[in-house]
């Protein structure tokens, strides 16, 4: 984002249907510590041709890997489908409630050691019914 200090150790960003993402989004922002991404799915467009549906945000891997310093990530309800990859190994907090994911890879949180506080709450994940915890 533009016009965002250097210095900034926390970005808000929630419900304002930012439909992507890129590494390029952060290049300046190497100090934040806490990043709050909820609720970004575009709504669909209105228009006879439209099936409608939500969109999720497209979050590209590696996206936060050079962010250092990063400490609590919050990508709740963004119907996310998978967890991106190449999360920093500084997090403490990773919040992905409620999202669309069916299935979590083994692997996914292995770099992910100093991890705290794992939110994971209303995902269709194998042996968890949809929506009930």
């Amino acid at each position: 984002p533009r016009g965002i200090p250097g210095n900034a150790t926390n970005l808000t960003l929630t419900i304002n249907h930012i439909p992507r993402i890129s590494p390029a989004s952060f290049t300046h922002l190497e100090n934040l510590g806490k990043i709050d991404f909820r609720g970004n799915c575009v709504p669909p467009k209105r228009g006879p041709k439209n099936k409608g549906g939500i969109t999720p945000p497209s979050i590209e891997n590696g996206i936060f890997a050079a962010l250092s310093k990063l400490k609590s990530l919050y990508l709740d309800a963004n119907q996310l489908s998978k967890i991106p990859r190449g999360l920093p190994a500084t997090l403490l907090l990773l919040s992905l409630e409620p999202n669309n994911f069916f299935s979590i890879k083994k692997n996914i949180f292995s770099k992910l050691r100093n991890i705290k506080l794992l939110y994971l709450e209303q995902n269709c994940y194998y042996r968890n019914p949809c929506n009930v915890s």
